[in-house]
């Protein structure tokens, strides 16, 4: 009895062993993930500092004076000149709605880092 109660402490220690190596494994796995991670972290936010760019060149490319104009006499414009203000409005509208998505799995990325579970002891 003596020897099987030596045998079943080995096999709980075992497993004890198992849990503690894991645990060690998975923080090395984020580690190395998150390290390859960073440069396409890098890159994503360049790709907002660009996005973010293109909605202030595109306000620009509007101008202030001519939305003003469009706000006090609407009539002021032509049919073509509309229909070009309308494109421009609407690609502002898709880099900023794209800006935005880009912020936000950022944001998420570092609200959330990914954390290993510790064994229960």
């Amino acid at each position: 009895m003596d020897e099987f109660c030596k045998e079943l402490e080995k096999v709980i220690k075992a497993g004890i062993g198992a849990v503690a190596t894991g645990v060690e494994k998975a923080q090395e796995a984020v580690d190395n993930l998150a390290q390859k991670g960073e440069p396409i972290f890098e890159q994503a936010k360049e790709k907002v500092a660009e996005a973010a760019d293109k909605v202030v060149k595109a306000f620009n490319e509007i101008g202030k004076p001519k939305m003003e104009d469009l706000l006090h006499d609407a009539r002021a414009f032509t049919l073509d000149e509309l229909k070009t203000l309308r494109e421009k409005l609407d690609q502002l509208i898709v880099d900023m709605e794209k800006t935005q998505q880009e912020a936000e799995v950022i944001e998420l990325t570092h609200e959330a880092p990914v954390q290993p579970e510790m064994p229960v002891e």
